[in-house]
């Protein structure tokens, strides 16, 4: 954490900090996300497949480093609360660096601090009992690598998170202001 303040200390306090463009971010994808007993209701390791939505507001400064703050909602399909249910939600703090490649395309590898919560919730199906819910929440450092076309990005994630590990392909469309 104090590695990300000093970098964001240090991008604000830049003299470039006057020629500096802001941009909004929005993208919709699809996840895998691996959730550790402890954190499921099933109380075993759980794959889920998620789908995500996600917004980012940033200001990029004439150096190509930008800074970002997001919200990344997903959620699995459950038809009628029949199956289990996933719930992530995570607000996010990131720094990069754009890398342009050509007048085109654009390469942004991010690192940053995502501050997560989780809610899982039991099905009806195969449930003869009470349905269980458990939430709980948690911070983790996180990567991202962005490849951008025009105003069309395309962002991959791997991360290892507290509840378990993550991995997402989102695509979505970037607006400057």
């Amino acid at each position: 954490m104090r590695v990300i303040i000093t970098v964001i200390s240090i991008i604000l306090s830049y003299p470039c900090y006057a020629d500096s463009s802001n941009y909004l971010l929005g993208g919709v994808g699809i996840n895998e996300s691996i959730v550790n007993p402890e954190f499921d209701t099933s109380n075993v390791r759980r794959e889920y497949d998620t789908f995500s939505l996600q917004g980012f507001v940033g200001r990029r400064f004439n150096n190509n480093i930008q800074l970002e703050f997001g919200y990344t909602q997903q959620q699995n399909l459950d038809i009628l609360g029949i199956l289990d249910e996933i719930d992530i939600s995570e607000f996010l703090i990131l720094t990069g660096y754009r890398l342009d490649i050509s007048e085109n395309f654009k390469l942004v590898p991010r690192v940053g601090i995502s501050r997560w919560k989780i809610k899982s919730s039991e099905g009806y199906l195969f449930n003869s009992g009470p349905e269980q819910q458990s939430s709980v929440s948690g911070s983790n450092t996180i990567f991202m690598l962005s490849a951008f076309v025009d105003i069309i990005y395309i962002t991959y994630q791997t991360t290892d998170y507290d509840y378990g590990s993550h991995t997402s392909l989102i695509i979505g469309v970037e607006i400057e202001l």
